[in-house]
């Protein structure tokens, strides 16, 4: 699961991190405005224009929501990985193999090359170990 007003606040200040705003201030789009209880009301009562008005507004939350989604992905840490059932290399935050090296990642054993995703600009590591194997020295 990613929760994307957690993973907003990890990388971003935002005055506000409600979908609405969040979808103003990055140029995604709005949510319905609706007449608010009126509306819950109407749904429980079985009015079918009440129902009609709760799906469009529900259709709409959930098509922002995944475009917001969609632009914070490169930004999470914990994202699930999309390259693992990848035959080739691809970018694991959203499968584009539209890659370009850049650079190395280093840690105290190993070196690793760094790769920015063209498509979604997100950063990740190759799988592979760049390290060269040294025999160990016997005394």
């Amino acid at each position: 699961m990613v929760d994307t007003k957690t993973e907003i606040k990890k990388v971003a200040r935002f005055e506000s991190n409600k979908l609405d705003d969040l979808g103003e201030q990055l140029g995604l789009g709005r949510k319905l405005e609706h007449e608010g209880w009126e509306l819950w009301e109407g749904c429980y009562n079985g009015d079918k224009k009440s129902w009609a008005k709760m799906k469009a507004y529900n259709k709409q939350d959930v098509d922002l929501l995944e475009r917001l989604y969609l632009r914070v992905r490169p930004f999470v840490k914990n994202h699930p990985s999309l390259d693992t059932y990848s035959e080739t290399t691809v970018c694991p935050k959203c499968g584009s193999s539209n890659l370009v090296r850049r650079g190395y990642q280093f840690n105290q054993t190993t070196k690793y090359a760094r790769i920015k995703c063209k498509d979604c600009r997100g950063w990740s590591r190759s799988p592979v170990n760049l390290q060269e194997k040294r025999p160990l020295v016997s005394i």
